[in-house]
C-alpha cells in the first residue's frame, strides 16, 4: 500500500518507491501529465511535488500500471493487424464496381491506367470493426485487456505503437530515438507524430476492370481505399492513445 511522502519534493526513484512501482511507471505518469513535475535545468532530473503525489495517492493512484509494449509483442500482433485488414477488405467487396461502372469512372480520365475509389463504411464493414477481438488473438496464457472494446481498437493500438517506434527509431521531429516517456514534450511530440502517421494510412485493395474489348490497355486498375480516419474518429483515437502508451 503506497505511503504518503514526508518531503516537499521527491525524485522519480523516490516516487516509485512510495507508489510501490517502477521508475518507468512514474516517468510515464509524468510524461502524460498525470503527475505534475518540474525539471532541474535543461536535461536535469524531475522533481515531483509531494502534495501532488499525495493527491494522486488519495485518488487511488489511477493509471499506475503501464501497458505492455515490447518489440516481441508488436511482431506477434503484426499478423493480427493483417487479419483485420483482410476482414475489412472482405466486408468491402460489395462496393466493387462492375466493369460497366468502371468504364463510366474512367470516362473522365481516359489516359489514366488506375483510379482510386473511396470506400464508405457500410454496415458490413462496421460489423467487422466493432466486433469483439477474436479469442485466438489472446490464446492462453494471454488475456484480452479489458479496455479493448472491439477488433478495430486493438488494430489501431498495434498500428499506433508501430508508428511511434518508427518515429523514435528514425529520429523524426529532431528526436534522436530513445524513450517515449523521457519528458512530457517528447511524449506529446511522438504521440502526435505517430497519430498523424496512422490517420494518413489506408486499407487498400485493387481490382482490374475490362474497359475496352479490342484495345491495348483494355484492362485498367481501380484501387479501393478505406482511410483510417473513416474508422477512427477523434474520440476513438483518444482512447486508443491512452491504451497504447
Amino acid at each position: 500500500m503506497p505511503t504518503l511522502p514526508a518531503h516537499d519534493f521527491l525524485s522519480i526513484d523516490e516516487s516509485a518507491t512510495t507508489l510501490e512501482t517502477t521508475p518507468l511507471a512514474v516517468r510515464r505518469l509524468v510524461a502524460r501529465k498525470t503527475l505534475p513535475a518540474t525539471r532541474l535545468g535543461e536535461g536535469g532530473s524531475f522533481r515531483i511535488p509531494a502534495a501532488d503525489l499525495n493527491a494522486y495517492i488519495g485518488h487511488n493512484a489511477p493509471d499506475l500500471i503501464p501497458p505492455v509494449w515490447s518489440t516481441q509483442t508488436e511482431r506477434a500482433n503484426g499478423a493480427f493487424a493483417q487479419r483485420f485488414a483482410d476482414a475489412v477488405i472482405e466486408a468491402a467487396e460489395d462496393q466493387v464496381l462492375s466493369d460497366e461502372q468502371a468504364r463510366e469512372l474512367f470516362a473522365d480520365s481516359p489516359m489514366s491506367d488506375s483510379i482510386d475509389f473511396k470506400l464508405t463504411v457500410t454496415p458490413a464493414i462496421r460489423a467487422v470493426v466493432e466486433s469483439p477481438v477474436p479469442a485466438s488473438v489472446f490464446a492462453p496464457p494471454k488475456q484480452q485487456p479489458p479496455d479493448y472494446p472491439d477488433w478495430r481498437f486493438l488494430y489501431l493500438v498495434v498500428y499506433l505503437r508501430e508508428a511511434a517506434e518508427k518515429v523514435l527509431r528514425r529520429g523524426a521531429l529532431g528526436l534522436r530515438g530513445g524513450d517515449i516517456y523521457e519528458s512530457p514534450e517528447r511524449y506529446t511530440e511522438v504521440v502526435a507524430a505517430a497519430t498523424t502517421r496512422v490517420l494518413e494510412q489506408k486499407i487498400t485493395f485493387s481490382k482490374n476492370h475490362l474497359i475496352e474489348q479490342k484495345a491495348l490497355g483494355s484492362w485498367k486498375t481501380i484501387f479501393y481505399v478505406l482511410s483510417h480516419t473513416a474508422i477512427a474518429p477523434a474520440e476513438i483515437m483518444a482512447a486508443v492513445t491512452q491504451s497504447a502508451f
